[in-house]
């Protein structure tokens, strides 16, 4: 991510003699298409209620795609605009591998990971720079939950003089909808910068959620995302 900060701040560099990008008193909308990098904000912690002890998940990035399209409108002899988007927004997040053991027996979990399919309304007010096709983003971001999915590979065994010894048998892949543990509705801040010439915007945003999206665990666990997106724009 910072390398592609860096990408966005050289062409805010070599915008100064770029031709003209969205005029004053333009709407536009843009068709748009990118990547998403997620994970979620907080550890997921772990109790063993008979012998109290406790671990900790770790959340990790995890790559997803972002698609569909954003209307911009610019005020007439103004450097402010706004914009207003429909997308699908793929978040979730990877997990750290997590081992528990339970007297002679073990269980271990690894390439853990939730995958949650989101419909997102972003608006977001804009400032351009000038006709150099440089502009900075924020607003606010409505989010609704079409469905989620988790999974991980599992290996289960004894332990012998120290040794983990797997059972083939209790061991392998685990794949289900997990859609019932979160809510369905999701609110966050969207920041960002993007870049207009000949009517391409390349557009790299961060999501700030500012909700915990599950439904029955008390920690705070929200959204946050990076999307880097390139769209098309046509005059309306």
């Amino acid at each position: 991510m910072k390398r592609l900060v860096i990408i966005m701040l050289t062409l805010l560099a070599m915008s100064e003699n770029s031709t003209a990008q969205t005029l004053g008193g333009e709407t536009k909308i843009f068709p748009m298409f990118g990547l998403t990098l997620s994970k979620m904000n907080n550890d997921i912690i772990l109790t063993d209620l008979e012998n109290g002890q406790a671990g900790e998940i770790k959340p990790k990035y995890k790559f997803g795609i972002t698609a569909g399209a954003e209307v911009r409108h610019r005020f007439t002899n103004n450097d402010f605009g706004f914009s207003a988007g429909l997308l699908y927004s793929m978040y979730g997040t990877k997990y750290s591998d997590h081992t528990y053991i339970n007297e002679q027996n073990y269980g271990k979990i690894t390439n853990s990971k939730q995958t949650l399919h989101y419909l997102t309304i972003p608006i977001m007010a804009i400032y351009y720079f000038g006709n150099s096709g440089f502009s900075i983003k924020a607003g606010v971001q409505a989010g609704y939950l079409l469905s989620a999915k988790g999974s991980n590979d599992y290996e289960n065994g004894t332990i012998e003089n120290g040794q983990y010894i797997p059972d083939i048998e209790k061991s392998g892949k685990a794949s289900n909808t997990t859609t019932d543990i979160f809510k369905r509705f999701d609110i966050g801040i969207p920041v960002g910068v993007a870049y207009e010439f000949n009517n391409i915007s390349i557009d790299l945003r961060y999501l700030i959620g500012l909700k915990n999206i599950y439904k029955y665990y008390d920690e705070n666990i929200r959204n946050r995302s990076f999307s880097l997106t390139i769209g098309y724009g046509f005059t309306l």
